[in-house]
């Protein structure tokens, strides 16, 4: 890859990458904060941008690079590619617009974009609704032409319908271990971080309160940007419930 032949739009997508792949948030954030200000962004860059914005917890900037893309006039434009509508739609989910979400996938072509059943999912999650996200869940995880990133993803999702709603840990377990054995601190950061905290709070509901403190120790000690204040406050409230019954039941 030839830096010097690249515009200043593909080297500040390229570092707020890297920037991410490390886990710094921040300078991520910035970069994609003084990418977005540009008054003659590129559509494939637009897209681009949203996707990392919306990685680096930035879902509104995500939403401001999206809206021009999937609405017209206040409604979904028929022009829309649903790529790019499942992408607003994730940035909806992330700012807690489920209906707004589910409207927007609702119209995309399932069959040749499954990943929108991974959003269709997550959509429930904001209701509690657990039992209700899973069969979306488990249809994506069985879906053809998922990347590895992808499928990650999928199963964290699908272990936490299990450990929320079916009650089913083992499984759970078995998902999350599958997705720890793909990802590291170096690959795969955000779903090795996510697998980590949901075998975590997999341990907390089985009462096994060592091991549960031991996945998220390991969060803080691997992979945990201090910047990166959503999870630090996930974990820290994870580990306050646990030490708060494990003191419960020692009493």
């Amino acid at each position: 890859m030839n830096i010097e032949l690249m515009s200043r739009s593909e080297k500040f997508l390229l570092q707020a990458e890297d920037a991410l792949r490390m886990g710094e948030m921040n300078r991520a954030r910035a970069l994609l904060r003084s990418l977005s200000t540009s008054k003659r962004l590129d559509f494939k860059f637009a897209i681009q941008a949203a996707v990392l914005a919306r990685r680096a917890q930035l879902p509104e900037l995500s939403l401001k690079l999206l809206r021009p893309l999937v609405l017209r006039d206040g409604k979904i434009s028929s022009f829309a590619e649903d790529e790019v509508k499942i992408e607003y739609a994730a940035a909806l989910l992330d700012c807690w617009a489920h209906h707004d979400a589910e409207r927007v996938l609702s119209t995309v072509n399932l069959e040749r974009h499954p990943r929108a059943l991974q959003f269709i999912g997550f959509s429930k999650f904001l209701n509690w609704d657990w039992l209700g996200a899973q069969p979306s869940l488990d249809r994506y995880v069985k879906s053809s032409g998922l990347t590895e990133s992808m499928l990650l993803g999928g199963k964290t999702g699908l272990s936490i319908c299990m450990i929320h709603g079916s009650g089913n840990f083992k499984r759970a377990e078995q998902l999350l271990e599958e997705v720890l054995a793909k990802s590291s601190p170096e690959k795969h950061r955000f779903h090795y971080l996510n697998a980590l905290l949901h075998l975590g709070q997999n341990q907390f509901f089985l009462e096994n309160w060592d091991r549960a403190i031991f996945y998220l120790s390991k969060i803080e000690k691997e992979c945990l940007d201090p910047t990166d204040e959503y999870n630090v406050l996930r974990v820290k409230q994870w580990k306050g419930l646990v030490r708060f019954f494990q003191g419960s039941m020692n009493e």
